[in-house]
């Protein structure tokens, strides 16, 4: 496996590719009542893979970028200065500003993940031994075959009920509490099905991944829906494990809305609750429990699934490389061409070893580009060091 500047564009472009359609998808409620959020989940589960494999692979075909596409790579790559031994280039300059943000926003998600939990140990209020909360808690696990592991904690500032602990599980309340036995039984039971469904690990997972990809919009887009996606999905468990009336839910969450202004800020990166933070996310999932589903949906399901799948796997079959130059002197008529690109061969191109893992590569005599990889150019091509270069 390799990876490079163009395996990090060709990432990006496939990556947003999904988030932008799964975006139009859960924008439009008929869209997504007529998809299904399962399917979507489809498009961000490999939006994530994407993000975590920006690689080529042995199997992956090299194309050649047009011209003007080259000519800006290649100036991307160009070493600007050098510290030492070590060229710096605008793509070096990148990666650094790139592996600062992802540790800076990476080491704030875990020290604010730490703060937090301290602040519900300080200042949260146990209700886990009351018995009210105990038989209510035992009854929703025993109905999943599950132990019951869970703690219940009101939470001073907190505005609607959460799930705080991926090893641990606690139910945040707020405080001074006031919501009936049947609102209360929902409440648990949502918050329930987020732990064992493991859906705080995997929002972890998306959590991080945005933020290693802190530079990219549409990881924040990735981020609110995962969110929904979840709530979705813990919907549906909810309203269909036990034949309670979906109204009842419905309303449950309605209620719970219409008194949240908002959400405990320091929690949402981490906890999933019952509402989103927008009422309009709350409303598509309202419309989706009442809506009236197609009957029949496995052509399109069966297409959009082929569409993800599709988008996922090419942005692996082919990489685009620049085979382009940096100098308008190589269009002379010495220079050969076929089908309009410079060809690299052993007589008429050599490389240049930098000695930190790039190679310039010249085409007769003359600098064409900057590479980091010489894994699809002909192995008869030479290669010099610094320091016994052609004159």
């Amino acid at each position: 496996m390799h990876a490079s500047l163009s395996t990090v564009i060709m990432t990006v472009i496939a990556t947003n590719i999904l988030l932008i359609f799964l975006a139009l998808c859960l924008r439009k409620i008929t869209w997504l009542i007529r998809i299904g959020y399962k399917i979507l989940a489809v498009f961000a589960v490999f939006a994530v893979l994407r993000f975590l494999l920006p690689v080529e692979f042995p199997f992956t075909m090299t194309r050649r970028l047009p011209r003007f596409l080259s000519q800006l790579l290649s100036a991307f790559r160009h070493p600007l200065f050098a510290i030492g031994e070590w060229n710096i280039s605008l793509w070096t300059l990148f990666l650094i500003v790139w592996g600062v943000g992802a540790v800076i926003g990476i080491g704030r998600f875990i020290y604010d993940y730490w703060r937090t939990n301290q602040q519900i140990v300080l200042y949260g209020k146990e209700l886990t031994d009351k018995q009210y909360y105990k038989e209510l808690l035992d009854s929703i696990c025993k109905v999943q075959n599950r132990r019951n592991c869970f703690r219940v904690i009101e939470m001073p500032g907190l505005q609607v009920p959460i799930l705080f602990g991926i090893f641990s599980p606690r139910i945040l309340l707020p405080d001074n509490n006031q919501v009936s036995e049947n609102d209360l039984y929902y409440i648990l039971k949502h918050e329930i099905a987020h732990h064992f469904h493991h859906d705080l690990m995997l929002k972890a997972v998306v959590r991080i991944v945005t933020l290693v990809y802190w530079w990219d919009p549409f990881c924040i887009m990735l981020n609110k829906q995962a969110d929904i996606i979840l709530e979705m999905h813990v919907d549906d468990i909810v309203t269909e494990e036990d034949g309670r009336p979906t109204i009842e839910y419905m309303e449950c969450l309605i209620r719970t809305g219409s008194e949240a202004l908002g959400r405990y800020a320091a929690l949402k990166n981490y906890s999933v609750g019952a509402l989103p933070q927008k009422t309009s996310d709350l409303h598509k999932r309202v419309k989706l429990l009442s809506g009236k589903k197609p009957k029949v949906r496995a052509a399109t399901n069966i297409l959009v699934a082929a569409v993800a799948l599709s988008v996922y796997l090419f942005s692996y079959l082919y990489v685009w490389e620049s085979y382009g130059t940096a100098g308008q002197s190589l269009m002379s008529d010495t220079v050969e061409m076929e089908e309009n690109y410079f060809i690299p061969r052993a007589e008429n191109s050599y490389f240049i070893d930098l000695g930190n893992g790039y190679y310039d590569l010249y085409y007769f005599d003359e600098y064409l580009t900057t590479v980091d990889s010489l894994e699809y150019y002909d192995e008869a091509i030479p290669i010099y060091t610094t320091d016994n270069c052609p004159e």
